[in-house]
């Protein structure tokens, strides 16, 4: 290997390159309480800039419908007020929906809940004879299944527990997001 200056230069920052990551990977923790840092400070404008980039599709579709009609456009208060006004409809539809959602589709996801349990509660007892049927020419089965003792009741109680958990944690994790899009914005 020829010692002029490039290849000099070059080993140099590779031996730099190095002690920085070797650093970093001592100090793994601080890195990553600045990346967290750093993340924590850029969030908000990135929630900003999505919300305002979706926000933009039905704020213009409201700007475009109600205000730019001839009879509206020559008034000068009016093309004032537009831009302004169609963002306040397009957040009363976003509340609005957002609302629906809650008062709407969250009782009928409860609602849907209990219909599975219910009918998990009525599919069990079919499965057994089912099941039942099926190895009545098999003894060894058959026998094998009598020795099993299943409380169905218990089985179906804690199939209820897990739904219901299942459900208060997806909609505690949705109302936790809401906030956290809320507190950000």
């Amino acid at each position: 290997m020829d010692l002029n200056k490039d290849n000099l230069k070059k080993i140099r920052g590779l031996i730099l390159f190095t002690v920085i990551i070797l650093i970093a990977l001592w100090n793994y923790t601080l890195i990553l309480a600045l990346i967290s840092r750093c993340v924590g400070i850029v969030f908000p404008f990135l929630l900003g800039g999505a919300i305002a980039f979706i926000l933009n599709v039905p704020m213009n579709f409201f700007q475009e419908k109600l205000f730019e009609n001839n009879v509206v456009k020559d008034k000068k208060a009016v093309r004032r007020f537009a831009r302004a006004l169609s963002l306040i409809i397009t957040l009363l539809a976003v509340i609005g929906a957002i609302v629906l959602v809650i008062f709407v589709v969250v009782p009928e996801l409860g609602t849907t809940f209990g219909a599975l349990g219910k009918s998990i509660q009525d599919f069990m007892p079919k499965v057994q004879i089912w099941v039942e049927e099926l190895f009545r020419n098999n003894k060894e089965m058959t026998q094998w299944m009598d020795s099993l003792e299943i409380d169905w009741d218990e089985l179906f109680n804690q199939a209820v527990t897990f739904f219901r958990n299942s459900a208060t944690s997806v909609l505690g994790s949705t109302f936790g997001m809401a906030r956290q899009i809320a507190s950000g914005i």
